[in-house]
């Protein structure tokens, strides 16, 4: 499938899930996000990470509010997306604590005001949001390329990648283009998928 093909697919995909993620009430919501941090907690516990990407949800995806107050307890240094404002769609990752000061993004969503930025290479695991999967490790996003962008610059160490989402989100197949960075792993609310990379 080359890229047009691919991308014209992504965005039926994208419109199908996101019709069913915005049906989900506010209770769904948080109760998949409880049981996402249980999921966390479960298959990550020996995990030696120090420095976590990880975003605040948009448009209904899964909460991770939950899972952020855990990382809080645990002292992990968290970092969370900002969209550089010249129109590039580049991404740079800035310190996020329980009194950072926040500001909307031109897509509303809230990101810290901050200048303690972290290098991407420099993250241990990085939590991504989507809006499709499969069971190949392959992700579509919301369309702006933000992520696969960020990652395809790293030419060594990356991040262990990790996609949160909730089960209905699992088709049987994402188009994929060529920029398109897969995933080592992906939480649900019940399930724990590792991929061989």
């Amino acid at each position: 499938m080359n890229d047009q093909s691919a991308s014209v697919n992504k965005k039926q995909l994208r419109q199908q899930i996101r019709l069913l993620r915005q049906q989900l009430s506010k209770e769904q919501c948080l109760q998949a996000g409880q049981q996402l941090a249980q999921q966390f907690q479960q298959h990550f516990v020996d995990q030696d990470f120090k420095t976590i990407g990880v975003y605040l949800q948009n448009d209904n995806e899964l909460d991770t509010s939950v899972l952020i107050e855990y990382f809080f307890q645990l002292n992990y240094e968290l970092y969370l997306p900002k969209i550089y404002e010249d129109g590039s769609n580049q991404l740079q990752f800035l310190h996020f604590h329980s009194q950072s000061k926040m500001q909307n993004n031109r897509f509303g969503i809230p990101e810290p005001i901050s200048d303690d930025e972290i290098a991407l290479q420099e993250i241990d695991l990085l939590l991504m949001p989507l809006t499709a999967f499969d069971l190949s490790g392959n992700r579509i996003g919301m369309g702006g390329g933000y992520y696969d962008r960020a990652l395809s610059k790293l030419s060594d160490k990356k991040p262990l990648l990790v996609g949160l989402a909730y089960d209905f989100q699992q088709v049987d197949e994402c188009p994929v283009e060529s920029f398109d960075q897969p995933l080592q792993m992906i939480l649900t609310p019940t399930r724990t998928i590792a991929f061989n990379r």
